[in-house]
């Protein structure tokens, strides 16, 4: 009878195999440990989707450009802040970001992921100057202004959100896009209740083919839809929307997040909510915001060791993460 192997299995053979490989090249072009060769190493590593390796080998790179080549480095900067910001390293990323943008103001996705890792990182101001800059510069793109918009609404700051709100009606060209600009408009005024009907039948039309070009902005819709759950105050709805939103959508890291922070707030399903938790950290390996939430899930379920490693794991990544220090006090208090 043959083995039969699952396609997880393959995966993990063929990426050990590959991995291999890749040490056994390193040994072969050992005199050609150049800052290039790092370089072009990475940029492959990169494409394969092997973030971590290629961060390693770009970070090579840079310490081997001893002639400070600043092409190569803005390559390999541009790289490691992409990099870090997929695998959810904000501040990183930030730092990358910044470099780049000192000798390049001309790369929209790069101004786009300043703006946005400012405003993660709770820098709203420096975020707003980023999105004014990265709207300008990218004339036609319709998610530069709504995201402006978005972090003006959350951070209460709905009247300067307002002057972007024409740039939006400008940009909407699809069906999806002039039903969320009417939700925002909605919620400009305060009409939460007429919001929420509008992008209720909005969340449909993101899962049609039409529209598959919008996957990656589903999350914003949602984090749109959150917000208003929140200011309405209305918890089961939320629940049920993302419980919907999750049957067709499972691999969406911040879906997953949200979800399972849900679960944790009201104290059930917690075996389910770690699962979800562990498919955001799949995704976001370093995203420190995952990481306390697991924590703090473990926590409950009275699985001291286990959250303990978590956090620790967080801080070897974040040392300075004021909350994963406050639990991890908590934590040993417990155990102790």
């Amino acid at each position: 009878m043959k083995n039969k192997f699952s396609n997880e299995k393959i995966r993990l053979v063929n990426e050990n195999y590959f991995k291999i490989m890749l040490v056994f090249l390193k040994r072969i072009f050992l005199r050609l440990n150049t800052e290039y060769f790092y370089c072009e190493l990475a940029t492959y590593l990169y494409k394969l989707n092997f973030l971590s390796q290629a961060i390693n080998n770009f970070l090579k790179s840079e310490e081997n450009n001893l002639t400070k080549n600043i092409e190569l480095s803005t390559f390999n900067w541009a790289h490691l802040a992409i990099a870090y910001f997929d695998l959810g390293d904000y501040k990183k990323s930030k730092n990358y970001l910044e470099k780049v943008y000192f000798y390049d103001k001309t790369d929209a996705e790069l101004i786009y992921r300043l703006a946005k890792c400012n405003e993660i990182l709770e820098f709203n101001n420096i975020a707003l100057r980023y999105y004014e800059e990265v709207i300008l510069l990218d004339e036609d793109n319709y998610w530069d202004p709504l995201a402006a918009i978005i972090m003006l609404i959350d951070c209460d700051r709905k009247d300067e959100g307002r002057k972007f709100l024409e740039i939006l009606k400008k940009r909407s060209t699809t069906l999806v896009e002039k039903n969320i600009t009417e939700a925002i408009e909605f919620i400009l005024h305060s009409k939460y209740i007429e919001s929420q009907a509008l992008l209720e039948k909005t969340l449909p039309l993101l899962r049609e083919k039409a529209y598959a070009k919008y996957k990656p902005n589903i999350s914003t819709v949602i984090s749109l839809y959150f917000g208003i759950f929140q200011e309405l105050n209305i918890k089961n709805f939320s629940l049920k929307l993302f419980e919907e939103e999750y049957k067709v959508n499972k691999s969406e890291p911040y879906l997953n997040f949200l979800l399972a922070k849900e679960y944790y707030d009201r104290n059930i399903q917690l075996h389910r909510a770690i699962k979800m938790i562990d498919i955001s950290i799949k995704k976001n390996k370093l995203n420190p915001y995952y990481f306390n939430l697991k924590a703090l899930i473990l926590f409950r379920m009275r699985k001291y060791k286990k959250a303990e490693r978590v956090i620790k794991k967080n801080l070897i990544n974040h040392p300075d993460d004021n909350d994963s220090k406050e639990l991890l006090i908590k934590i040993s208090k417990a155990i102790n």
